[in-house]
Parts: C-alpha cells; structure tokens; sequence
C-alpha cells in the first residue's frame, strides 16, 4: 500500500470500518513510513480534540429570565412563563367552546331578528 492510498483511508481506519486484510496493509504502511505514521497521529489527535470541544452549548435562558426578573423586582418576566409549562391541555379547548357559543348565541340572535322582520 503507498502513502497516498493510506492518507485515503485515514478515515476509515480512525472509525475501525477496515477489513481484516486492510486493517493489515494500512499498519505496515504506517511501520514503514515513520512520517506517514506521524501525519495519522495528528489526524487521530486532531479528530479527539474536535469530538472533545463539540459539546451542547447549555441552555441559559431560564436563568437569564430568573436573574431579569429578580433584578427588576418582578418587573420583567412576572409572570414567571419562562418557569411554566406552557398551555395546558384544557386550555385551547376552554377557548374553542367559549367562541363556538358565542357564535351560536350570535347565530340566535340574529336569527330571531330576521323572523321578528318577517312576521308581520
């Protein structure tokens, strides 16, 4: 194996996804290229240290809110929303039927307008 089919499966061989006979060939090209051997060490390190630093950013919001709030002495974020749930289940369905009767009662009223016109 040359240097520049082993440079190609650097990859490969960092993710252990080489064959048996490739895994074999790709050692004794790095035994026998100390520098091929030295360019693999700094891939390896290289990709560590890039796994290591890729960390989730933390979620800051809620303290932010919490130190807003209690420095403006409840003025901001007094509501405490960023400290709740969100809607509950029941809610929407409160509002739903709230506007469904009054659309009805509506619907009644002019309803009862047009036959009061009507009679005579």
């Amino acid at each position: 194996m040359t240097a520049d089919e082993a440079r190609e499966l650097f990859s490969a061989a960092y993710e252990a996804q080489l064959e048996p006979d490739q895994q074999q060939a790709f050692d004794a090209a790095l035994e026998a290229a100390p520098e091929l051997f030295g360019e693999y060490a700094a891939f390896c390190a290289t990709l560590d240290a890039v796994r290591s630093a890729n960390k989730p950013a933390p979620d800051i919001l809620r303290g932010v809110q919490r130190r807003l709030r209690t420095a403006s002495a409840g003025r901001f974020y007094g509501d405490r929303f960023s400290e709740r749930s969100g809607i509950t289940r029941l809610q929407p369905w409160l509002i739903l039927s709230a506007l469904a009767l009054l659309l009805g009662l509506a619907w009644l009223g002019f309803r009862l307008v047009h036959v009061v016109q009507l009679s005579p």
